[in-house]
Order: structure tokens, then C-alpha cells, then sequence
């Protein structure tokens, strides 16, 4: 019975074929396939061999009988058959295991070759590393990536909500005081407060952030409570209370859970909405509830930001008051952009917070169908 012992597969020229083979009068050889197939009784590379052409759609024969003098290859091509007798075909093997024993020597010679030249770079890199950024060398060191994955998430969730103070919407802020500003075009009066107002940007808002740069939450929390109830609740007293109750998001803004527990803290009704229910959303402010949403890089922000939105037009744009921006607020949006930007992965059942007096205050008004 035959044992199949190696199956070799080589890409060679016909520079080192045509010596080993002067038998071998087929065409140009780039392919040499041998295959050992002994029994018991025939000692190795005493057995068959065949050669590949690069003649397309070949059929190969590979035949034997019990005798080993008789055992051969046929090769049957277009054009003719050419036998090889088992001196080539032992001769075709031994070359075979040079050739792929030379080919191993070549690849371990080559990895010995770049090993060190690799290994230096990588150290000198290193040494770059630590040299220029030695803090995060240490935390990385010590800390892993944990902290860079906290980052990811507060970003891909929206509560890096931090507005830089190089950005435009900080310096059109500088020294702006946004005192008795209301907007009257919507269902709902509304009263504006900024987060970049001149009378608290810089104001704390917790250990180390500003209500002007961490302060969207509690600011468009304030628009919706001194708007919707008879109180007045200025940007600085809800960071209080947002900070003392625990929705500040260190270094980033504010947890997603203040808007509707706070909200129901100062006394109003919370529904909630997905991008997917816009009707919902333009019936609401058609009747004049608030909606407080949370948004990711687009139109409105570079990161994660809140804002109102504050009323429907007749012809279905939305009236938003943006906390970091006056102008944004005195425009009309299409409620598209307001449905594609609004973060998807929120908390808190978001990130469409609908608000309204439980009072029944709010002037109800025809909402537009989309």
C-alpha cells in the first residue's frame, strides 16, 4: 500500500532545472511539482515525480504497477507524450529538497539581517517616545489604556461636552452680557440664558470645569425651567445643583440623566424621543413643550452638546436656543439636521427630552404634518 510522504510545491527558473535535467525535453519548466508516493518496499526518491509546463489545460497521468523499474510519469500534452523514466523523476526529487532547503536558508538569513535593524528602531522610537512625552509614557505605563477609553466613551456618548475656548463661539461670546433675552416666535416664550454670558463663563462649574466651557447641560436646563414654570433659574444656581446632585461629568460636561431627573426635580413633565419619531417631536413643540437634545459634531458642535429646541414653523423648521450661540438661536433648522445629529448611543432615554408644565400652562398650537 502507498503512504503519501511529501507533497512539495516550487516556483522555479529554467536556469536551475534545465542542468539537473538533461533528459527533460518538454517546453519552459516554471513550476516543479513533486510528489513521493513509496511503498514499503521502495526506499525514498526512488518513486515518481511530475512536471508542470505552463501549457494551459494540461492533463497529467501519473501511472505505476507493482515493479519498480516499470514505475514512470506520464505527462500527456497537447502535442505529444514525453516519459519520464525513475532516475529523472529520483533526480527531480533530490532537486526539489535542495532547491526548498536553499529557499529556508535564504528567509532565516533574511530574518537574522532585519531582526536587529528592527529591534534598533523600534528602541530608538521608544526612546523619542519618553523623551518628548514623558507623562503619558508614565500613565500609559502604569495605567494602561484605561484612561484614553474612558475619553472614547464620555466622546462617542456625548458627554464631552467642552467648548474650547480658542473656538468662534467663545470669542463672540468675550464680554457680551445676554440680560432680558427672549424669543417670542415660537408657541412658548423663551428665556435665553448663554453659557458664555460675560456675568458667568468663567464661573466654576464643579472642582476644575467653567459654566462657559462644561455648562450646556445645566444652562439649556435653566432655558426650559425659567421658561415652562414660574421660576427663575439662571445658569450659575443649576450648575450648583447639577454639581451637589451629582450630574457632572468631570473634565467633559454633564450625565445625560440631568435633563429629565432635573427636570422633574423643578417640577415638570418629561416624555422622551427618538430620531425615529420626528412627529412626535413637532407635535410637542407645536404645543409648547421644550425638547432638550443632545447632539454630536455637526452644525451645533465639534463634540457633544445640549440645546433647546424651542418651536415648530409653520412650514416645519425648527426654533432652537443653543446655549453657546445666539446666532444659531435666531435661525430656523431643518428638522433633518436635527434628527441626523442628535446622538444616537444616549443615555437616560434620550436624546429627546420633551418637557412641558404639568400645570397645562403651555398655549397649545396646530402643529405642522411632515
Amino acid at each position: 500500500m502507498q503512504k503519501s510522504l511529501i507533497l512539495l510545491l516550487l516556483f522555479m527558473q529554467k536556469s536551475l532545472i534545465t542542468p539537473a535535467f538533461p533528459e527533460w525535453k518538454g517546453g519552459f519548466v516554471d513550476c516543479l511539482y513533486v510528489k513521493l508516493n513509496c511503498r514499503s518496499d521502495v526506499a525514498p526518491f526512488k518513486c515518481g515525480a511530475m512536471f508542470l509546463t505552463r501549457q494551459k489545460y494540461q492533463t497529467i497521468l501519473h501511472e505505476t504497477d507493482k515493479s519498480v523499474s516499470n514505475y514512470f510519469v506520464r505527462i500527456q500534452k497537447f502535442g505529444g507524450d514525453t516519459m519520464i523514466d525513475p532516475v529523472t523523476a529520483a533526480k527531480a526529487a533530490k532537486a526539489a529538497v535542495a532547491v526548498l532547503t536553499d529557499e529556508e536558508a535564504r528567509k532565516k538569513l533574511l530574518i537574522i539581517v532585519i531582526a536587529p535593524v528592527a529591534g534598533l528602531i523600534l528602541l530608538i522610537s521608544l526612546f523619542f517616545y519618553i523623551l518628548t512625552m514623558p507623562l503619558q509614557f508614565l500613565t500609559n505605563f502604569f495605567f494602561g489604556s484605561n484612561l484614553d477609553n474612558v475619553h472614547n466613551v464620555r466622546a462617542e456618548s456625548g458627554y464631552d461636552q467642552y467648548i474650547d475656548p480658542t473656538s468662534a463661539d467663545y470669542l463672540a461670546s468675550d464680554g457680551v452680557d445676554y440680560t432680558n433675552v427672549r424669543f417670542t416666535d415660537g408657541a412658548t416664550e423663551v428665556v435665553y440664558f448663554n453659557q458664555l454670558d460675560s456675568r458667568w463663563k468663567n464661573l466654576p462649574y464643579g472642582p476644575s470645569d467653567t459654566i462657559g466651557s462644561s455648562g450646556c447641560g445645566p444652562t439649556s436646563l435653566a432655558i426650559a425651567v425659567s421658561s415652562l414654570t414660574s421660576q427663575t433659574i439662571d445658569p450659575v444656581q443649576m450648575c450648583n445643583w447639577a454639581y451637589q446632585n451629582g450630574y457632572l461629568c468631570v473634565g467633559s460636561g454633564s450625565y445625560h440623566s440631568l435633563i429629565p431627573e432635573g427636570a422633574k426635580h423643578f417640577g415638570l413633565t418629561v416624555d422622551y424621543a427618538k430620531p425615529s419619531e420626528p412627529q412626535k417631536i413637532v407635535d410637542a413643540l407645536a404645543s409648547g413643550k421644550l425638547v432638550i437634545g443632545i447632539f454630536g459634531p455637526g452644525h451645533f458642535t465639534t463634540s457633544g452638546h445640549f440645546m433647546v429646541l424651542r418651536g415648530v414653523t409653520a412650514d416645519g423648521k425648527i426654533l432652537i436656543a443653543d446655549p453657546a450661540s445666539k446666532n444659531r438661536s435666531e435661525q430656523e433648522w431643518d428638522l433633518q439636521i436635527i434628527l441626523d445629529e442628535a446622538r444616537k448611543n444616549s443615555a437616560a432615554n434620550g436624546p429627546f427630552w420633551i418637557l412641558s408644565n404639568s400645570s397645562g400652562q403651555n398655549a397649545p398650537n396646530t402643529p405642522p404634518v411632515i
